[in-house]
């Protein structure tokens, strides 16, 4: 079986705390990695935001933080 996750879903799974979080990261491990696909759209409104953290960023640390967004989401 092979799922999409749409941009909700991928937010979800990249947290750190949250129940949420943490049953669809539990599945996602149970699962192969080959099933799981993020769409062009979800990638782009992922990006999106990663941009505009960074565009407001106020210091360093805001910088790294959004960096390591971009890098999750790759």
């Amino acid at each position: 079986m092979r799922y999409v996750l749409d941009t909700d879903h991928w937010s979800i799974a990249q947290q750190e705390n949250g129940q949420e979080s943490k049953d669809l990261n539990r599945r996602i491990a149970a699962a192969s990695n080959d099933e799981f696909f993020v769409s062009i759209p979800t990638f782009h409104e992922q990006c999106l935001g990663a941009h505009t953290y960074l565009s407001r960023a106020k210091n360093s640390n805001d910088l790294v933080r959004g960096y390591e967004y971009f890098q999750k989401i790759i």
